[in-house]
């Protein structure tokens, strides 16, 4: 059973920190109430909430995250990893694919352009890549024929080749 939304973390579009102060403030609002139910998402939550330099206990949260299907537990639980970890490529990678995966291309358009240029790490470069090939290859049920199919298919080849620029500029 997924923890009751107010206590999931709270979305941050903020650049990730590392400042670990005030732990539960990192991870829950301050006026949140008590859980109704002990569930085995809170039980993780405040594993990391308690120790939240154990890598351990985020691992076992962010499996737990994933086995529930819910794409806002997921995120909650990758981004408050983040502001911990905010250089954890592997991470930022992960969240990237599942984004992807449920094809919230503004939020990975969004992890990008945070991390790309600060994060040099060929894997999340490649995965841009592959994040250009997708938001620019038309389906096949819309592809249009004829002179209006060799316009898309340059504009198509014409993002993908600046794209590939930019990453040889940056690696």
């Amino acid at each position: 059973v997924p923890p009751h939304p107010q206590h999931r973390p709270a979305p941050s579009h903020a650049a990730p920190t590392s400042s670990v102060a005030n732990n539960s403030s990192l991870f829950f609002p301050a006026s949140a109430p008590a859980a109704p139910l002990y569930s085995p998402m809170t039980q993780l939550w405040d594993s990391v909430r308690a120790e939240p330099f154990n890598l351990g206990s985020w691992q076992r949260l962010l499996s737990g995250s994933h086995a529930t299907h819910d794409l806002l537990e997921i995120r909650g639980a990758y981004r408050a990893f983040l502001k911990v970890f905010p250089t954890s490529a592997t991470h930022w990678k992960a969240l990237v694919e599942v984004e992807l995966a449920h094809r919230q291309y503004q939020e990975v358009e969004a992890i990008f352009q945070k991390v790309l240029l600060k994060l040099p790490e060929i894997e999340l470069w490649k995965l841009y890549l592959v994040y250009i090939k997708v938001v620019h290859t038309p389906a096949a049920e819309t592809t249009p024929a004829g002179p209006a199919m060799d316009e898309a298919l340059h504009a198509m080849n014409l993002a993908i080749e600046t794209a590939y620029e930019f990453v040889l500029k940056h690696v």
